[in-house]
């Protein structure tokens, strides 16, 4: 029930950061935002250039700095807690430990940054981080040769369930580029209609990749319940950029054949889904029907 809008301008300056350090702060301020609007909302991730004289009232190093703001819809935090939400320890929560934002906020001072809030009652509150944009200029790396998989094979079948646009849009080219049959689903509603009519068709999927999250449908997990309850062979693979769920930790468990941690790259799609059908081909080679 929480949706998210973004506003990333082109011009974006470049920043020099450690990049897991920083993915931890931003998974920090938006499970904050997530856990303020427990009854749904939109959180709005805003970014922009600022020059020296946009920071002077800031305990900041004079230069130029990139500002990224997360907004939630939340009741707001009063004005008697906002000095002391990085605190360590300090939680209005009763099943958090109060840690999350005090580590993104000594991570984004490591990176000679600064986190600001701004909040009023029944208006949200917004996050702001700066951080020092960088004078180096980006070099491309050179492009690395994609190894083939021995058991990749054309004419295969992908039916991949993303409800993101952007998702199933790149998958569709690198489906295409390994030679794969690739059709797509929104949520796990159409991705079983579309796996029970290929079936019935007797041109059944070889592989299900299917997203663990998607918002106001169907997820992976019931998806492959359903799956599972019309085909006992149905081989799926879960995809999520939640690396930590159990159903990722423990995906054999829970009936998936394999799993893609996102953002993942073409050659971990690649060999996830050579191994997924070299063990389907295994299977069928041991147990001939």
């Amino acid at each position: 029930n929480v949706h998210y809008n973004l506003m990333l301008p082109n011009d974006l300056w470049s920043l020099e950061v450690d990049p897991a350090q920083i993915s931890q702060v931003f998974t920090s301020l938006l499970i904050n935002a997530d856990q303020a609007m427990p009854k749904g909302g939109v959180i709005q991730i805003n970014a922009e250039n600022l020059g020296s004289e946009a920071i002077l009232d800031l305990p900041l190093h004079a230069g130029h700095y990139l500002r990224i703001s997360v907004h939630d819809e939340g009741i707001g935090i009063p004005k008697n807690l906002l000095a002391h939400i990085f605190e360590p320890y300090f939680t209005t929560k009763a099943s958090a430990d109060g840690l999350g934002l005090a580590m993104a906020y000594s991570i984004v001072s490591r990176h000679a940054g600064l986190i600001t809030v701004v909040s009023e009652p029944n208006c949200g509150a917004t996050f702001h981080v700066y951080l020092p944009a960088s004078e180096q200029m980006i070099v491309a790396p050179p492009p690395v040769p994609q190894r083939e998989s021995k058991l990749r094979q054309h004419g295969k079948k992908i039916l991949m369930m993303d409800d993101e646009d952007l998702v199933r849009e790149g998958a569709a080219n690198v489906l295409s580029h390994l030679g794969y049959q690739a059709e797509f689903a929104k949520d796990g509603s159409e991705a079983v209609a579309r796996y029970e009519q290929a079936k019935a068709s007797g041109e059944a999927f070889d592989v299900v990749i299917l997203d663990l999250t998607i918002q106001g449908g169907m997820g992976g997990q019931e998806t492959i319940r359903r799956l599972l309850a019309f085909d006992t062979q149905v081989k799926a693979v879960v995809s999520s950029g939640y690396s930590h769920d159990p159903v990722m930790a423990n995906f054999r468990e829970h009936g998936f054949s394999g799993v893609l941690a996102k953002p993942y790259t073409i050659e971990e799609l690649s060999n996830t889904l050579a191994q997924v059908i070299g063990e389907s081909q295994e299977t069928y080679q041991s147990h001939p029907s």
